[in-house]
């Protein structure tokens, strides 16, 4: 059994109390996101550090008296906020939102930003990603596909409240142009339709892919080719570049075909 105690920290001089707590907060320990779950849904948590053992409302309680808590690590703060210690029934909520809440959590393989989050989602929606997940034979874009056809289902028009790059971010999709981003929400709207559920979101999701294609736009890389020009856009680079020929032909009429010179005299 570990030997550990409980301090008063405020018996400690100001300045030492201040350095321990903010090394406590900043430490890599709490953007892991495995410890959103094992933090939450745990009755009694202490938090333990070399000898050190600290009782998690004492804990909060320090860094609201030593104003600290705006400057912890910001995959622990919405921790702390979670929590209450009246607080007697798991700590559940929508996938939506616990993807945005903790995007700031990282982990070595991508998928388990959803997989780590499903023993806190509410019962109907874990009923529902239960059926695929957690499966580790799937490939990161494939959990993506399916949490956003999920989104799509359940929150069809809570969505567009949230910045896609939050969801998007909180899914373990950070560096993907917007290109891929759309591709990735179309499969999404596919994969719902399929399934035969595309009847209660599947009107909706048309109406918000120019939102999400927006959003994803300006987050994203700029991956604009030539196929995604607009037609008239294409037109007026016609007209530039044929221009400053035309006017070089009219200037100097030699210039001009044998058959296209006579034409023009």
């Amino acid at each position: 059994m570990l030997n550990v105690r409980e301090p008063d920290i405020t018996a400690w001089p100001p300045e030492e109390a201040a350095f321990f707590l903010c090394c406590l907060t900043t430490h890599p320990y709490w953007s892991r996101v495995w410890v959103i779950q094992e933090f939450l849904l745990n009755k009694e948590v202490d938090i333990c550090c070399g000898s050190t053992r600290i009782n998690w409302l004492r804990f909060k309680e320090y860094l609201y008296d030593f104003q600290l808590l705006h400057n912890s690590a910001a995959a622990l703060r919405p921790l702390l906020t979670a929590r209450h210690p009246d607080d007697t029934e798991p700590y559940l909520q929508p996938l939506l939102q616990l993807l945005v809440h903790y995007r700031h959590s990282s982990c070595k393989d991508p998928r388990d930003r959803v997989f780590a989050l499903l023993g806190l989602v509410t019962p109907a929606e874990r009923d529902a990603l239960c059926e695929f997940f957690p499966d580790y034979n799937l490939s990161h874009d494939e959990v993506v596909v399916i949490a956003l056809a999920h989104l799509m289902r359940f929150h069809p028009r809570r969505i567009k409240r949230h910045e896609a790059d939050d969801i998007f971010m909180g899914l373990g999709v950070m560096e993907a142009s917007a290109t891929k981003k759309r591709r990735l929400f179309s499969m999404a709207g596919k994969h719902l339709r399929l399934r035969g559920l595309g009847e209660q979101a599947g009107n909706h999701v048309h109406l918000e892919q120019d939102s999400w294609d927006n959003a994803a736009e300006r987050g994203g890389k700029n991956t604009t080719t030539s196929n995604n020009v607009p037609r008239h856009s294409k037109m007026g680079y016609w007209i530039l570049a044929l221009v400053p020929g035309c006017f070089l032909f009219l200037m100097q009429p030699s210039l001009l075909p044998s058959w296209l010179g006579r034409w023009w005299r």
